[in-house]
C-alpha cells in the first residue's frame, strides 16, 4: 500500500502519494530475498564441501601417484618399500591401501555397541570391532570407519574410508599388526542394508578381512562392504 499525505488548503483537501517510500520498500524486500537466496546457497555449499574435499584429495593422489621407494635397514620396511609404502602410521596396528593412498592407525577392540567409544576411536583413524578376529587368527577381521561426515563434525571425524568405493577386485590391502605385515587382496565389494550382518560371520573359520563404511557418504542408510582374502607371498 502506498503512503499518502492529506493536505488541507482553504476548505479543499489534496491526497499526495510519496512514491519514493514505495520504491524503498520494494528495494528492501528485494535485498532481503537476495540475502535469503545467498544464505541458502552458502549453506548448501558448506553441506557438500566434505564430499568435494574428499574427492579432490583422491583425484590429486591418482594424478600424482608414483612409487615411493626408499632405502631401509629393516626387513618390514623393505617389504613395504616394494609396495611403495614409506612406513605405517602405527607399528602396533595400521591399515594401508596403496591404491587409494590410505595409511591410518587402527584402534583395536572397539565396542561397536558403545557409540561414545567408537566415535572417539574414529577421530584418529579406523576401528577394529571387539570380538572379531585379529591379523593372523582364523575368522573375520572387521574394520570400520567414516566415509565422510557433516561439516559441523568434519573436524572431529576423519573420512578415511571415503575412497573405498574405488577399490577393485585384486587390489592389495596391507595390515601391520605388532610389527608384522599381513597382505590381503580384494575379493568383492558390495552395498548392503544397514541391518545385514551376514558378512560378519566367521566364514567357516577361514581368515578374511572385512572393511565397512556408511553408504552413500555422509549418511547411515546403507553399508559399503569390501571383503579381502589373505595372500601368502613366496
Amino acid at each position: 500500500m502506498k503512503t499518502k499525505y492529506v493536505i488541507h488548503q482553504e476548505g479543499e483537501s489534496f491526497v499526495v502519494y510519496d512514491s519514493r517510500l514505495e520504491k524503498r520498500k520494494a528495494k528492501k524486500i528485494k535485498t532481503i530475498g537476495v540475502s535469503f537466496l545467498l544464505g541458502a546457497l552458502f549453506g548448501f555449499l558448506i553441506l557438500i564441501s566434505p564430499f568435494f574435499l574428499a574427492e579432490i584429495q583422491y583425484r590429486l593422489h591418482k594424478v600424482s601417484q608414483s612409487p615411493k621407494i626408499v632405502s631401509s635397514r629393516f626387513g618390514q620396511l623393505l617389504w613395504l618399500d616394494k609396495k611403495g609404502i614409506l612406513s605405517p602410521k602405527d607399528w602396533q596396528f595400521s591399515l594401508i591401501i596403496p591404491e587409494i593412498n590410505l595409511n591410518t592407525k587402527v584402534e583395536e577392540s572397539v565396542d561397536i555397541s558403545n557409540q561414545k567409544e567408537f566415535q572417539l576411536a574414529l577421530k584418529s583413524g579406523v576401528a577394529h570391532a571387539q570380538g572379531t578376529a585379529l591379523p593372523g587368527e582364523s575368522g573375520t577381521i572387521y574394520l570400520f570407519g567414516h566415509s565422510t561426515d557433516y561439516p559441523w563434525n568434519i573436524g572431529a571425524y576423519s573420512a578415511f574410508f571415503y575412497p573405498l568405493r574405488y577399490l577393485q577386485e585384486g587390489e592389495e590391502v596391507v595390515i601391520i599388526y605388532h610389527g608384522k605385515n599381513y597382505l590381503f587382496k580384494v575379493k568383492e565389494k558390495q552395498v548392503v542394508e544397514a541391518n545385514q550382518l551376514e558378512y560378519l560371520e566367521t566364514n567357516n573359520g577361514e581368515e578374511r578381512l572385512v572393511l565397512q563404511t556408511c553408504w552413500p557418504p555422509g549418511t547411515s542408510w546403507k553399508r559399503l562392504i569390501v571383503v579381502a582374502d589373505p595372500v601368502k607371498e613366496i
